[in-house]
């Protein structure tokens, strides 16, 4: 809530209404990283501004911005706000607030703090690497956030709060020996929580012998897709609810390839 009181510390309940000039008791809001203004339009939900504001400018010169004030009161609603993901990566933000400022005739300025405390702001990623073994022993698949920290994506070892249940990896695109649900997807242990920004327990089982060959599995961040195998029967796979993510990850596990055991080959003439 940003309130305009006299002196004596009551509400000008008719700040607003007849200003001088055009443009006058107008407040901005800007979206930062220390005091660096970013794209502001990003800034959501929009619906939680009151009425009368508008989007002003693009990128990172946007703002939002509202000459209408309601017996000398500006409240927005709502306390949560998010940072809508752009189509790039960008940042890391490791000090976003959304700074309040205003414009007034008499010069008047805020008397209290004109902006939010500081977080942490971070765009990121799910990752899963292909991943190859026997057909005769079981295969881990690592799941890894990754953030995007302003030259390459790099492990979010601050993220131990997102869980990935294997529900929501689908399974298809079987190739070769490899027939749906002779491997199963599961965790060990748990039920998929990533700790320092990697879960490590994640397996396929073993499918057997004469069962070598390949799966496709996508992650369902946002939407339920297709099916998977957690137990000998297909059933649907389910969405993860985690579409700050992006762009569902997919990867390919393969039974029936390995490691070579030479480190180092050269031949002599």
């Amino acid at each position: 809530v940003a309130q305009a009181e006299s002196s004596q510390n009551i509400t000008a309940s008719r700040y607003g209404n007849s200003c001088p000039t055009a443009g006058s008791c107008k407040i901005t809001i800007t979206a930062q990283n220390n005091s660096t203004q970013i794209d502001t339009s990003r800034l959501q939900p929009f619906a939680s501004l009151p009425t009368g504001t508008s989007l002003v400018g693009t990128g990172a010169t946007s703002t939002y911005q509202s000459n209408t004030w309601v017996n000398g009161t500006y409240t927005i609603s709502g306390s949560t706000y998010q940072y809508n993901r752009g189509a790039s990566p960008d940042g890391p933000y490791d000090n976003f607030n959304i700074n309040f400022s205003i414009a007034d005739p008499d010069s008047v300025v805020f008397s209290g703090s004109s902006k939010t405390a500081d977080s942490k702001i971070r765009y990121g990623k799910l990752f899963i690497p292909n991943v190859y073994g026997s057909e005769l022993l079981p295969l881990a698949v690592p799941v890894e956030a990754k953030y995007w920290n302003g030259t390459s994506y790099v492990r979010n070892q601050q993220d131990s709060c997102t869980t990935l249940p294997a529900s929501s990896i689908a399974m298809g695109n079987y190739r070769n020996n490899l027939a749906a649900c002779e491997t199963q997807l599961a965790y060990t242990s748990g039920s998929g929580a990533l700790v320092n920004g990697i879960a490590k327990n994640l397996r396929l089982t073993k499918p057997g012998v004469g069962n070598s060959g390949s799966v496709d599995l996508t992650v369902n961040l946002t939407n339920a897709s297709g099916s998977t195998c957690n137990s000998a029967s297909a059933s649907a796979a389910t969405a993860a609810s985690i579409p700050w993510f992006g762009t569902n990850p997919a990867s390919r596990a393969t039974f029936g390839i390995y490691k070579t055991p030479i480190i180092y080959m050269r031949e002599n003439f």
